[in-house]
Protein backbone atom coordinates (compact mmCIF):
# COMPACT_ATOMS: atom_id res chain seq x y z
CA UNK A 1 0.00 0.00 0.00
CA UNK A 2 3.37 2.31 0.05
CA UNK A 3 3.24 4.91 2.13
CA UNK A 4 -0.52 5.17 3.49
CA UNK A 5 0.38 1.32 4.73
CA UNK A 6 -3.18 1.48 6.87
CA UNK A 7 -6.59 -0.47 5.40
CA UNK A 8 -8.08 1.34 8.52
CA UNK A 9 -9.35 4.71 6.65
CA UNK A 10 -10.72 6.32 10.44
CA UNK A 11 -6.90 7.00 10.75
CA UNK A 12 -6.40 8.53 7.19
CA UNK A 13 -5.60 12.42 8.38
CA UNK A 14 -3.08 10.95 11.07
CA UNK A 15 -1.30 8.77 9.07
CA UNK A 16 -1.25 11.20 6.32
CA UNK A 17 0.35 13.79 8.63
CA UNK A 18 3.02 11.77 9.51
CA UNK A 19 3.83 10.70 6.26
CA UNK A 20 4.26 14.13 4.70
CA UNK A 21 6.14 14.98 8.37
CA UNK A 22 8.74 12.36 8.09
CA UNK A 23 8.60 11.03 4.16
CA UNK A 24 8.03 7.20 5.52
CA UNK A 25 5.85 4.42 5.54
CA UNK A 26 3.12 4.68 8.35
CA UNK A 27 0.58 2.30 9.98
CA UNK A 28 -1.71 1.83 12.39
CA UNK A 29 -0.84 -1.00 14.55
CA UNK A 30 -2.03 -2.98 17.73
CA UNK A 31 0.65 -1.69 20.41
CA UNK A 32 0.10 -3.75 23.90
CA UNK A 33 -3.04 -4.10 23.01
CA UNK A 34 -4.22 -0.20 21.93
CA UNK A 35 -4.13 1.24 18.53
CA UNK A 36 -1.27 3.23 17.71
CA UNK A 37 0.01 5.06 14.68
CA UNK A 38 3.36 3.69 14.10
CA UNK A 39 6.47 5.50 12.03
CA UNK A 40 9.59 3.32 11.81
CA UNK A 41 13.42 5.28 11.43
CA UNK A 42 16.91 4.34 10.73
CA UNK A 43 18.95 3.00 13.73
CA UNK A 44 15.71 1.20 15.62
CA UNK A 45 14.05 3.83 16.66
CA UNK A 46 10.50 4.24 16.06
CA UNK A 47 7.26 6.39 17.22
CA UNK A 48 3.59 5.60 18.27
CA UNK A 49 1.47 8.01 18.29
CA UNK A 50 -1.85 8.04 19.87
CA UNK A 51 -4.76 10.31 21.16
CA UNK A 52 -6.23 8.99 23.45
CA UNK A 53 -5.21 6.79 26.84
CA UNK A 54 -6.37 3.41 25.58
CA UNK A 55 -4.66 4.02 22.03
CA UNK A 56 -6.21 5.95 18.99
CA UNK A 57 -9.63 6.65 18.68
CA UNK A 58 -11.99 8.65 16.02
CA UNK A 59 -14.68 9.57 18.39
CA UNK A 60 -14.52 13.48 18.35
CA UNK A 61 -16.19 13.58 21.68
CA UNK A 62 -13.28 11.08 23.17
CA UNK A 63 -10.12 12.69 21.73
CA UNK A 64 -7.66 14.16 23.66
CA UNK A 65 -4.27 15.44 22.93
CA UNK A 66 -1.91 13.91 20.88
CA UNK A 67 0.85 11.56 22.69
CA UNK A 68 4.09 11.18 20.25
CA UNK A 69 6.49 9.03 21.92
CA UNK A 70 9.90 7.66 20.32
CA UNK A 71 11.24 4.45 20.99
CA UNK A 72 14.66 2.76 20.45
CA UNK A 73 14.22 -0.68 19.24
CA UNK A 74 17.87 -1.96 19.46
CA UNK A 75 18.48 -0.86 23.11
CA UNK A 76 15.59 -1.66 25.27
CA UNK A 77 17.45 -0.34 28.51
CA UNK A 78 17.31 3.40 26.58
CA UNK A 79 13.60 2.70 26.61
CA UNK A 80 11.63 6.50 25.39
CA UNK A 81 13.58 8.61 23.75
CA UNK A 82 11.07 11.59 23.57
CA UNK A 83 7.63 11.84 24.74
CA UNK A 84 5.78 14.80 23.37
CA UNK A 85 1.70 15.48 23.66
CA UNK A 86 -0.52 18.11 22.47
CA UNK A 87 -3.55 19.40 20.87
CA UNK A 88 -2.61 18.67 17.30
CA UNK A 89 -0.09 16.02 16.07
CA UNK A 90 1.71 17.63 14.48
CA UNK A 91 2.57 20.32 17.02
CA UNK A 92 3.75 17.03 19.11
CA UNK A 93 5.61 15.63 16.14
CA UNK A 94 7.46 18.60 15.84
CA UNK A 95 8.41 19.03 19.66
CA UNK A 96 9.39 15.07 20.16
CA UNK A 97 11.35 15.34 16.64
CA UNK A 98 13.46 17.88 17.99
CA UNK A 99 13.69 16.67 21.47
CA UNK A 100 14.98 12.95 19.99
CA UNK A 101 17.43 14.79 17.47
CA UNK A 102 18.93 16.53 20.48
CA UNK A 103 20.00 13.57 22.44
CA UNK A 104 23.43 12.77 21.77
CA UNK A 105 24.18 9.50 20.76
CA UNK A 106 20.66 8.70 19.63
CA UNK A 107 19.65 10.91 16.45
CA UNK A 108 17.03 10.49 14.96
CA UNK A 109 16.64 10.86 10.98
CA UNK A 110 13.54 11.18 9.44
CA UNK A 111 14.95 10.79 5.89
CA UNK A 112 17.52 9.04 4.28
CA UNK A 113 19.52 12.39 3.96
CA UNK A 114 18.80 13.10 7.53
CA UNK A 115 20.43 9.66 7.70
CA UNK A 116 23.43 10.30 5.83
CA UNK A 117 24.32 13.29 7.55
CA UNK A 118 23.36 11.59 10.86
CA UNK A 119 25.90 8.82 10.18
CA UNK A 120 28.82 11.34 9.05
CA UNK A 121 27.97 14.65 10.47
CA UNK A 122 30.66 15.56 8.09
CA UNK A 123 28.96 15.06 5.03
CA UNK A 124 27.23 17.31 3.30
CA UNK A 125 24.45 16.12 1.41
CA UNK A 126 22.93 18.15 -2.01
CA UNK A 127 20.07 19.51 -2.56
CA UNK A 128 19.27 17.29 -5.66
CA UNK A 129 20.98 14.36 -4.10
CA UNK A 130 18.65 14.84 -1.24
CA UNK A 131 16.17 14.38 -3.47
CA UNK A 132 17.23 11.71 -5.17
CA UNK A 133 17.64 9.73 -2.07
CA UNK A 134 13.95 10.21 -0.69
Amino acid sequence: MGWLDTPDLCYTDAVTVLAAATHRPVRVVLHRGRRVVRVDFEFGRFLLAQNHDTGTTTDPDACGDWTVTVYDEQDPSAGVLAEATDEWLVDAFDRVYDVARAVPGRQLAASAADAATVAAPSVTVPSAAAVALC
